[in-house]
């Protein structure tokens, strides 16, 4: 077995993620699909930035995962690869803590996909701020530049945090919606 290598966290030396994510490929294959590709172990969160890097172990170790405990080591969680999961943040922040490892692999294995939520939020927002049928289809049909000019319209923009920007991208989708209505309108 390799030697596992330490990474200074918050003053304390820790596993490296390159570690972790070849630990659960070796042992696991729900959580880590392609070495070469890190994602969130729950959800699959990806970012194509993560890909500027060369080998797959920079790609790991520079990818904005957290190193979760399965089990803390305020109660007895040891540092080394099996004990861990790596999570996007939000994943992190949700993840249940308990000193049972099999209940947060459960959770883990069963998170909805990051892409498949982001799609379900997109659709509730939009009902939410009063999207209809009609206004989907008339975003839809709205072009490249329609986008263009109901983002601009806007000024829109999103926090950095903000990884999806659901609420910036319903707005403007229903903005293009309005702005073609009219356009429809006039040309009638």
């Amino acid at each position: 077995m390799k030697p596992v290598k330490k990474v200074r966290v918050m003053g304390a030396m820790s596993t490296m993620r390159y570690q972790i994510a070849e630990y659960w490929c070796e042992h696991h294959d729900r959580f880590v699909i392609d070495l070469g590709e890190p994602s969130c172990f729950a959800c699959g969160f990806w970012d194509a930035r993560w890909d500027r890097y060369h080998s797959p172990e920079e790609r790991w170790n520079r990818a904005r995962l957290d190193r979760a405990h399965i089990v803390g080591r305020s109660i007895g969680g040891e540092d080394v690869p099996s004990n861990y999961l790596l999570l996007c943040p939000r994943c992190h922040a949700l993840a249940p803590m308990t000193n049972q490892r099999d209940w947060m692999i459960r959770w883990a294995e069963t998170r909805e996909k990051w892409l498949t939520q982001l799609v379900r939020e997109y659709a509730e927002e939009f009902r939410r701020l009063g999207g209809t049928d009609e206004d989907a289809r008339l975003a839809g049909e709205a072009g490249e530049a329609g986008w263009r000019a109901a983002w601009e319209s806007l000024q829109a923009d999103s926090h950095p945090d903000n990884r999806a920007a659901i609420s910036t991208a319903v707005v403007i989708a229903l903005e293009v919606a309005r702005q073609n209505r009219a356009s429809l309108l006039k040309a009638a």
